[in-house]
């Protein structure tokens, strides 16, 4: 099984004001109705600096910053979050279908998959418009993600073979839940 890992973000959604409305316009993606990722420039994570203990549960670190292997550890060292603009993700890099279908972790939504440039951390999905070759923004869901894991498998091997140039098209499959009552 995927290890999993569990990390806070801010929220990327209409509550951004102007922000979020030339992002919009700008990416093209006029369905989207929020971004649920771990893009670190749309959905940057809330934890700045790791402190000795934090290192103990930190996992993915060679992939993605501020995964931990515990969720309520995490939460704890946010405790004065503003819930409204917070979303804690749990994550899984990599995952077989089986990997997905067996995480049942309380109170957490599965959202889709997500593929990240981890060199950047930028999502080929919602951060880098132009890759028509692979996929079509019509096919993101409402928060700008894959919902099916085949798909998501195919449009990374798309990227690969159409933009064998483009740094951000050599990304990874990241499966997406989130906690709906941080």
């Amino acid at each position: 099984m995927a290890t999993m890992g569990f990390r806070l973000s801010e929220r990327f959604d209409s509550s951004r004001g102007d922000t979020w409305a030339r992002y919009v316009q700008v990416s093209g993606l006029l369905a989207l109705e929020e971004v649920i990722g771990v893009d670190c420039s749309l959905c940057p994570c809330l934890i700045d600096e790791l402190g000795e203990d934090d290192w103990r549960h930190i996992v993915y670190a060679e992939h993605l910053f501020g995964v931990f292997d515990d969720p309520d550890y995490l939460l704890g060292l946010c405790p004065n979050r503003n819930r409204k603009s917070v979303q804690l993700l749990a994550l899984a890099r990599e995952p077989s279908e089986e990997d997905v279908q067996r995480f049942q972790e309380k109170g957490f939504a599965f959202k889709g998959y997500e593929l990240i440039e981890e060199a950047t951390c930028i999502s080929a999905l919602t951060n880098c418009r132009g890759f028509e070759k692979a996929f079509k923004g019509t096919e993101l869901s409402a928060c700008g993600l894959i919902p099916n894991h085949s798909r998501a498998y195919e449009v990374r091997r798309l990227l690969r073979e159409h933009y064998p140039d483009e740094l951000r098209a050599d990304c990874n499959v990241w499966a997406i839940w989130r906690r709906e009552d941080v």
